[in-house]
């Protein structure tokens, strides 16, 4: 058996340390002669935790139920079998400074992206946007001349709504935010509730609201401590010396 996938590539804005679907769609193609029916294109939400259940089921090992994922042979083979009608995906800090958590949920038409901390705190994120015209002089002209609804979703990243739904059939770019069209609020209503029951499927602690303020103000007093740590400041940056408290504050959220 032969997988094939990938990252989500550069992080550009918008893009590899966001929730949007050009930050959490993958490439994925599986390759087997024995049990991969060739040339199909499957339309299913699928995620990477579905990968190691599939290796599994085709070693003809048992999976744990520990495992979250599901094996992808039924698929592979070309069966119509009941298959989940969404996929999740989650985020809460990458690297230095840039802590921000959301979760998401997406069916392939509709997706929506929750945004923990809601519009009263700042997209640590933004200041990478506003970076972007001094770097690369020739891209400001091209973000002022652009379309209008792009600007307007690129402006939204300074203070993300809680929440964000988008139709990624009419609207691929993801720029017109629907969470507050009444036309929606049913769907709205309906995926709000499945990205909950994920969260509690997987034991979330951030679907807890005294569990997301203590994280944050772990986050908040790292970056607090400017104290030069072998060259990097805070020393967030320094692994071994942040995970015996990362540990230690984990415990305090069960």
């Amino acid at each position: 058996m032969i997988i094939v996938t990938g990252d989500q590539g550069p992080g550009f804005i918008r893009s590899k340390p966001y929730l949007y679907d050009a930050g959490i769609r993958v490439p994925l193609v599986i390759r087997w002669p024995k049990g991969v029916k060739a040339g199909q294109r499957r339309a299913e939400p699928v995620s990477a935790v579905d990968i190691a259940p599939t290796i599994l089921d085709a070693a003809g090992l048992d999976i744990p139920e520990t495992l979250h994922g599901r094996s992808l042979l039924p698929l592979c083979a070309g069966d119509e079998v009941p298959w989940r009608t969404g996929v999740c995906a989650e985020f809460t800090a990458h690297g230095s400074g840039h802590y921000f958590p959301g979760r998401t949920i997406s069916d392939g038409r509709y997706h929506l992206i929750h945004n923990l901390l809601g519009p009263d705190t700042p997209n640590p994120y933004w200041a990478a946007y506003e970076r972007v015209p001094q770097k690369h002089p020739e891209a400001g002209p091209v973000i002022a001349g652009g379309d209008e609804k792009m600007k307007r979703a690129l402006d939204r990243l300074r203070r993300p709504p809680e929440f964000e739904l988008y139709d990624l059939e009419e609207d691929p770019g993801e720029f017109v935010n629907l969470a507050d069209d009444p036309k929606y609020a049913g769907l709205l209503e309906r995926m709000k509730h499945e990205l909950r029951a994920w969260q509690e499927e997987t034991d979330d602690p951030l679907r807890k609201p005294e569990n997301l303020a203590l994280m944050t103000e772990w986050h908040r007093e790292l970056l607090a401590d400017k104290t030069p740590v072998r060259g990097h400041k805070p020393k967030y940056a320094v692994a071994e010396l942040v995970m015996p408290e990362y540990r230690a504050m984990v415990k305090r959220l069960r």
